[in-house]
């Protein structure tokens, strides 16, 4: 039988238990039994050898039992190339054979890319799918039946996958349809981290209304240039900039008890997302805060937890990508816990009211500073009432307080 007449897989098992004295005779070895050269380069590693040996096959043949291989003591999430690291791994395919040339077959060849090749796909779950390879399933051979390999999709916007569940084959009897694909020999996931044409912040997740209200909302662009959110209840978006440590948003809060925080949302280095929380003066009216004053208070770090005398603040950013128009969003969630009740508030504009009247402090109120803050105008700014007048002012104010 003439050599040539072997298919690539069983030919490879033949050398599957091959020992050799130098690593890179795996493959030199096999050079003559299937008619190719190539330069010998000891130093290399035999993984290496053999893949360059793959190549040059795959330059004289389309068999496709070259992909016709296992390698069952790997992890089934393990993440391989379509050629096998090693003849050893061509054990068990002694029996595998291509079809006959009954329909046509693009070549398939490397590129910068990886291995850029058209295989018939059929999704299964979560992103994985069944490649059919161009060879009956033994041992049966069953009529109308293809021998199949595992796969998992890499990315969303391109057409990268990646050989899993290499342990096993799988058998189809209809083939999905025909799909250009590129599996590097060394693959690896979706990368978020790089810089997109457009990156965007989106806010999704705030606290309850009833325990910090959002009372101020600064943004470095107008509320017109907003981009389209990506489909999530409720959510709004700012643009971030690439440029470090530049803020997008900054969302002030007020509690009931009157402390006030602001949450900055922003860029970190390295095309990143960043927070800061600062805590602000509950007597300035929100409406006055400006957003370049939030710029220059804020510190980004990487999302995560900050705590506070009286705040517990967790921001959680997940990435995801919109390709039309190419876009890299920040999914923003803010969670915020009270620590403790605060009485700052109260005793500020007590203090302002023991200024303006010349009397004595109170003491501290942790009740409705809210009341504290509207009734503070109607204290008087002048000393010409008499004491009496003011120790009833003042009892009636506190009066009215702890109601």
């Amino acid at each position: 039988m003439p050599l040539d007449s072997a298919s690539i897989a069983r030919r490879m098992s033949w050398a599957a238990k091959r020992e050799v004295t130098r690593p890179e005779d795996t493959a030199y070895s096999l050079m003559g039994i299937f008619s190719v050269n190539m330069p010998m380069l000891y130093g290399e590693g035999a993984e290496k050898a053999f893949l360059r040996l793959q190549e040059e096959i795959m330059r004289e043949s389309d068999d496709q039992s070259l992909f016709a291989w296992i390698d069952q003591s790997s992890s089934p999430e393990a993440r391989f190339g379509l050629l096998a690291p090693s003849p050893s791994n061509f054990l068990y395919s002694n029996s595998i054979v291509p079809y006959e040339d009954y329909e046509p077959r693009s070549p398939y060849a490397m590129t910068n890319r990886g291995l850029r090749i058209e295989l018939h796909l059929t999704a299964i779950k979560d992103g994985q799918y069944v490649a059919a390879v161009d060879c009956p399933p033994p041992p049966n051979f069953e009529n109308s039946c293809f021998l199949a390999i595992y796969l998992e999709k890499l990315s969303d916007f391109d057409q990268q996958y990646a050989r899993v569940k290499v342990g096993t084959f799988a058998m189809v009897r209809e083939r999905g349809p025909l799909q250009t694909i590129y599996i590097r020999q060394k693959p690896h996931g979706q990368s978020n981290d790089g810089a997109f044409p457009q990156h965007v912040i989106q806010l999704r997740n705030r606290p309850r209304s009833d325990a910090y209200q959002v009372v101020r909302i600064l943004e470095s662009s107008p509320a017109d240039k907003r981009i389209a959110p990506l489909p999530t209840t409720g959510a709004i978006t700012f643009p971030m900039s690439r440029e470090a440590d530049q803020l997008s948003v900054a969302v002030v809060f007020d509690r009931e008890d009157g402390e006030r925080i602001v949450v900055l949302i922003g860029s970190l280095q390295h095309f990143k997302v960043g927070f800061d929380v600062r805590e602000l003066d509950a007597l300035q009216n929100p409406q006055e805060i400006k957003f370049e004053e939030m710029q220059r208070l804020y510190k980004p770090s990487s999302p995560g937890r900050a705590q506070l005398e009286y705040h517990d603040i967790q921001v959680t950013a997940t990435t995801r990508v919109r390709l039309k128009p190419p876009s890299k969003y920040y999914i923003i969630d803010i969670k915020i816990n009270s620590v403790k009740r605060s009485t700052r508030l109260a005793e500020q504009l007590l203090g302002t009211y023991d200024a303006t009247t010349g009397s004595d402090t109170l003491g501290a109120i942790g009740l409705t500073p809210a009341l504290l803050r509207e009734r503070l105008p109607d204290i008087p700014d002048t000393q010409t009432k008499t004491n009496r007048e003011l120790s009833h002012k003042k009892s009636s104010l506190w009066s009215r307080l702890k109601r």
